[in-house]
């Protein structure tokens, strides 16, 4: 799990010194009388893999054959050693950053602490119990499965955690990932485990534990933040933290007398002449330099490194002509949300390194978002992703980790939400990417909606037992944690604030639109269906065969086999998408292009989507759509498949999302293309749209030059186009538009007036020619013909070509690029190509 980079640190006179613990563990069933190396930062499961105790759990059914390891209690240890020096500074902190989940912690065989939250860290003051030499940390996770057991029987009645993949819904009672139980896209792999690092922490004076900059107000040359920083004292007297900021650009300081104990240091900063923090497209994302330095006697003991944005970010909630407005307004500028929801990026929390996180924000930069969703069903996720949020100009909408189930109230678990809530709250506040928090993911809808009381038929003192609990919970502790601790960050209690069904309130809040996919009702509804902010929607499509092959076996290679069921876990997703493929596309010959058409098939639904909540603007200012990633190699909403491989969604998003859109309408009485501009400035531009045979001959075509104003669009009639297309078969018909501002193509996007299935697609005729470059292969292909969906691969070399899934215009070559870490050990392999034609024919 990446991490912040806690090295051995000494400041001056010795008087503080961090020591990171992640060498020389073991692990062990309990009741084993074998210790096995073990990897902190880690889990119980991947230590197992390593050590080949365990099969691939993400291999074929391999799955099914671990559920066994939630259900042992599972041991931990170290060893570490303290020099003479050492004890002579006054206090020690041994500090977990995560342990997953309910653990007790002994040092040289006495216990220090009981953790049970795996989102919060823990410290414990172990001076007494320290050595010179070697000293022994022991820790043993109780199975969190067994732990809350007792606790279920008590309550007498099952929670509607359907996501729990278990007959007992128990993951409601434990603060842990919920995915871990299982999801719809996700396995069931309850982990234990020190998940993030350990460090011990020596000082004779004080400590920092926490520091903060936090934007308060903007001004016309600058801004004021609020500087806040937890320090731990152990004697009398006056500390001083000073602040450099921009690499001294501006400095401050500020003294105090305090007495030992636990302090918050606090105090406003004026930055004349700081440049704001932008999400992308907007601005750019100017991050400062921080340096924090604690000062004693005039003497540094400790400091700390950050990174500030000068930003505001709200969520405007207002009355309007409309109904009421929900849109975010950046540095007081409203802007349109684009992005995605976020889940974490393995089951197994140690396997993602930095380069798996700076590629995520790679892969949404390269998509034009400006935002994404960190989905309550995961994990806060590490100081790093927050970190690259705030340099890729990425806003992170943030749930707090509840989702889709109902959960308890009583006093005990509320106080562990307390915690929970303080300390992640404290972590991240500093990061001007962080946009809004959230209380949970679709348990309002959910209870709402959902028929949970039928179902599971609870009496009425249940519901009112489940009903007081949630306002407790959502409307009264996490809002008042916030506006505690983050006042400057807005809270929504739970997202969506009106179920898809609801219609009438479409006009006031945000809406999950599902009535695509579960309720099987066609793309075009997406056209109609939209609410003032979207902020989940989604369509399955599966991996790719080169992505297949590394988790099943040819014999696997059919939907209905046991491997591609257990890699599906949504009950009906294989005949749903089969269902809306063969209403789009022609019966695919063989499972290669029933996986490829399925592809372009959730493409071309999340597209339509996209396009109408932006050609919506300024009703709808957002849109997220479920969901970037996978945790695993799966059949899912994902744009992007476990391995990284870009799925045709993901090049669809990115053409969707482009700061200058063309939306074209032909399946309304009036045809017409709206120009959306997502851009700060008034743009001038080109709009070309041509009509064409398949074969390649330009029927028709317009050109016009017009002026789309900063944040808005425009709108251009084409009665002439439908005319035009009158006099021809649709089947054998395509539209081209482009838009091009006074340097080039900016948007080029082809379009049909009948499905796929029912175009008169020629045979394809792609020439193809290559050139390597070390690391580099460039690609240039050319038709004399229409060529639909074309897919360039490189049979057993993954990577993503700079574009794919497109249609290949007649007669124009067209360049894509695949830049690997290094050369092809064996050389580079033929190009295969992928058509719509070519799925359906021999």
């Amino acid at each position: 799990m990446p991490h912040t980079n806690y090295q051995h640190q000494t400041t001056s006179a010795s008087r503080l010194v961090r020591t990171p613990l992640f060498q020389n563990w073991a692990f062990r069933k309990a009741g084993d009388m074998e210790w096995l190396p073990a990897q902190v930062p880690g889990n119980n499961f991947s230590d197992l893999l390593r050590q080949e105790r365990i099969p691939d759990p993400f291999y074929r059914t391999n799955e099914n054959e671990l559920q066994w390891i939630e259900k042992e209690d599972w041991e931990y240890q170290t060893t570490f050693e303290i020099e003479e020096g050492r004890l002579e500074l006054g206090r020690h902190m041994m500090v977990f950053y995560g342990l997953d989940t309910y653990a007790d912690v002994f040092l040289n065989g006495q216990l220090i602490l009981k953790a049970q939250n795996m989102f919060l860290g823990y410290e414990a003051e172990v001076g007494t119990i320290l050595q010179i030499g070697t000293n022994e940390l022991h820790i043993r996770f109780r199975s969190p499965i067994r732990e809350v057991q007792a606790k279920a029987e008590a309550v007498g009645f099952t929670y509607p955690a359907g996501n729990d993949h278990a007959e007992e819904k128990l993951s409601v009672f434990t603060r842990k990932a919920p995915y871990h139980y299982g999801w719809d896209w996700g396995p069931r792999f309850v982990t234990s485990g020190v998940w993030r690092p350990v460090e011990l922490i020596s000082f004779d004076t004080a400590r920092m534990k926490t520091a903060n900059l936090v934007t308060q107000s903007l001004t016309e040359t600058g801004g004021v933040a609020r500087a806040e920083v937890t320090v731990v004292t152990s004697i009398a007297g006056a500390y001083t933290v000073a602040l450099n900021i921009g690499q001294g650009r501006w400095v401050f300081e500020h003294t105090v007398q305090l007495q030992p104990g636990e302090h918050t240091i606090a105090f406003d900063v004026a930055l004349q002449g700081a440049d704001y923090w932008w999400p992308r497209s907007w601005g750019e994302p100017v991050l400062y330099d921080l340096n924090w330095q604690l000062k004693h006697a005039a003497e540094t003991i400790d400091q700390k490194p950050g990174r500030f944005g000068l930003c505001t970010i709200q969520l405007i909630r207002e009355a309007d002509e409309e109904g009421r407005s929900f849109h975010f307004e950046v540095n007081g500028q409203p802007l349109f949300a684009k992005g995605a929801n976020y889940i974490p990026q393995d089951s197994f929390l140690d396997r993602p390194t930095e380069a798996h996180y700076r590629q995520v924000f790679e892969d949404m930069a390269a998509a034009n978002m400006n935002m994404v969703r960190i989905w309550g069903g995961g994990i806060y996720e590490s100081d790093l992703f927050y970190d690259l949020a705030d340099e890729y100009g990425i806003m992170v909408w943030q749930d707090f980790m509840f989702a889709c189930t109902m959960y308890p109230g009583d006093p005990d678990f509320l106080d562990n939400i307390r915690a929970e809530a303080i300390y992640n709250i404290h972590r991240l506040k500093g990061h001007p990417s962080l946009a809004l928090w959230c209380g949970n993911n679709e348990i309002a809808v959910g209870w709402q909606h959902w028929g949970w009381q039928k179902e599971y038929g609870y009496n009425e003192s249940d519901c009112q037992l489940m009903a007081d609990d949630y306002e407790r919970l959502f409307e009264a502790v996490l809002p008042e944690l916030v506006e505690g601790n983050d006042p400057t960050r807005d809270y929504l209690p739970s997202s969506p604030v009106y179920d898809y069904s609801d219609h009438d309130n479409y006009d006031k809040g945000d809406v999950h639109y599902w009535g695509v996919w579960h309720e099987e009702a066609p793309f075009s509804t997406y056209k109609w269906a939209v609410p003032r902010f979207m902020s989940e929607y989604g369509f399955q499509s599966f991996p790719l065969l080169d992505s297949v092959r590394r988790y099943a076996e040819p014999e696997d290679w059919s939907i209905e086999s046991p491997v591609m069921q257990l890699h599906q876990k949504h009950p009906r997703g294989n005949g749903i998408i089969r269902k809306y493929l063969l209403q789009h596309y022609r019966e695919p010959k063989d499972f290669e292009t029933f996986l490829y058409l399925s592809q372009l098939l959730q493409a071309e639904g999340i597209r339509i989507a996209i396009e109408a909540h932006r050609k919506a603007k300024p009703f709808c200012m957002g849109t997220l759509y479920w969901q970037l990633n996978d945790c695993w190699p799966v059949a899912s909403w994902a744009g992007i498949d476990y391995y990284g491989q870009w799925k045709a969604l993901h090049y669809a998003v990115r053409q969707a999302f482009s700061p200058l859109l063309a939306v074209l309408e032909t399946d309304e009485e009036e045809w017409s293309v709206t120009v959306v501009s997502d851009e700060p400035q008034d743009k001038r531009l080109r709009l070309s749209i041509g009509l064409y045979r398949l074969t390649g001959e330009r029927l028709w075509l317009e050109e016009k030059s017009l002026n789309v104003p900063a944040n808005g669009k425009a709108l251009v009639g084409l009665e002439e186009l439908k005319t035009a297309a009158a006099d021809y078969d649709a089947a054998d018909l395509w539209i081209r538009i482009q838009l091009s501002d006074t340097e080039a193509v900016v948007y080029d996007h082809t379009a049909y007036l009948v499905p796929a299935r029912d175009l008169h697609l020629p045979a394809p005729k792609v020439k193809v020619s290559t050139e390597a470059n070390g690391a580099q292969l460039s690609v240039t292909l050319q038709s004399s013909v229409l060529v639909m969906g074309l897919y360039i691969s490189l049979e057993g070399l993954p990577g993503n070509f700079s574009d794919n899934f497109f249609d290949l215009c007649p007669g124009e070559p067209k360049t894509v690029e695949l830049t690997l870490p290094e050369p092809p050990e064996h050389g580079w392999p033929p190009v295969r190509l992928l058509s719509v034609y070519d799925s359906y024919t021999e």
